[in-house]
């Protein structure tokens, strides 16, 4: 459809509806009448799949008596390990979020639930994960059942093999296996990472969230630039610092109302600008939760060399955004 220039569904209704099987099949007019009502349309429902269990209990065995203490758990937890894995490995999925939940005639039931930075089907190291939390764990006495659910799982990453070694990258995965300790360790709320978000404000355009968190988007802010200024020049730098801070309020002067600034004084020093970008427009929608704003950013580069992000903001008030390395 799009090498005949057909990109909406009315350009498709003015043509003659008996020519469009020739070209498009008979599936296109069947798709129109249920897109109209005028065919039923007949939707499969796709159930997920149901968690991976794994169940220990005093039942299974000779003896009826519960086990206590961190080492004997973490022996039923390698074998109920074993099983969870051994489930996965057919559909090539490994474990991104574990649950492990205990019951005692002594106490009541307790559970706790493990992250994973990415999909893993190391026994070694998901039992490791698993022993750092016991060790925090305050464990009732006399456990009867142990149940081990993977409450998340992800296919498995597959990598195109190279033909030099040389230019074969590492894949032992010690990198994620440090963020799961980590994590494990301090907490999942301890060890971010940061995310690109579509907002507008620089300021809200990264969020930190958990490692072991999924990352749903990949979306990025993409604000306008004004090309008004032509007589500014470029500089072959980032357009944006690597690191913010806070919007500081700082005195600008400028040749021009609402022009490029010349010099500006912050933390008592004055800074003459020698050279300056075309300014950065960003503008937010009325619908934003920070309500409305406009802003005009400039890099700019000092006398001695530093270089600086500056805006103005629609009332005319200057800011200084962040400083570049």
């Amino acid at each position: 459809m799009r090498a005949f220039d057909l990109r909406r569904v009315e350009q498709l209704l003015e043509l003659p509806r008996q020519e469009l099987p020739a070209r498009f099949g008979d599936v296109l007019n069947e798709r129109l009448d249920q897109l109209f009502g005028k065919c039923l349309e007949e939707i499969t429902l796709e159930r997920p799949p149901e968690p991976v269990q794994a169940q220990w209990s005093t039942n299974d065995g000779f003896s009826g008596e519960g086990i206590s203490g961190q080492h004997a758990v973490t022996c039923v937890c390698g074998d109920l390990l074993d099983e969870i894995l051994a489930a996965l490995e057919p559909r090539r999925e490994g474990v991104l979020r574990l649950r492990l939940e205990f019951r005692s005639d002594a106490a009541a039931a307790c559970r706790f639930e493990q992250g994973i930075a990415q999909p893993a089907t190391s026994r070694q190291h998901l039992l490791e994960l698993l022993k750092l939390r016991l060790e925090k764990q305050r464990l009732p006495a006399d456990i009867h059942t142990i149940r081990m659910t993977a409450m998340e799982t992800s296919p498995l990453e597959t990598r195109q093999q190279t033909l030099f070694e040389e230019d074969s990258r590492p894949t032992d995965g010690a990198f994620q296996r440090l963020l799961d300790r980590l994590t494990s360790r301090l907490g999942a709320d301890a060890v971010l990472r940061a995310e690109s978000r579509h907002e507008p404000l620089p300021e809200d355009s990264v969020a930190l969230l958990p490692v072991t968190e999924r990352q749903t988007s990949r979306r990025k802010s993409s604000p306008t630039t004004s090309e008004t200024n032509h007589d500014v020049e470029r500089l072959p730098t980032s357009s944006r610092p690597l690191c913010l801070m806070l919007p500081v309020c700082v005195d600008v002067v400028a040749a021009l109302p609402n022009g490029p600034p010349t010099s500006f004084r912050w933390q008592h020093g004055n800074y003459t600008i020698v050279r300056c970008t075309e300014p950065e427009r960003i503008d937010t929608g009325w619908w934003s939760d920070g309500g409305h704003h406009t802003r005009n950013y400039y890099r700019v580069e000092t006398t001695t060399g530093e270089r600086f992000w500056l805006f103005c903001d629609g009332h005319g008030d200057w800011y200084l955004h962040g400083v570049f390395d």
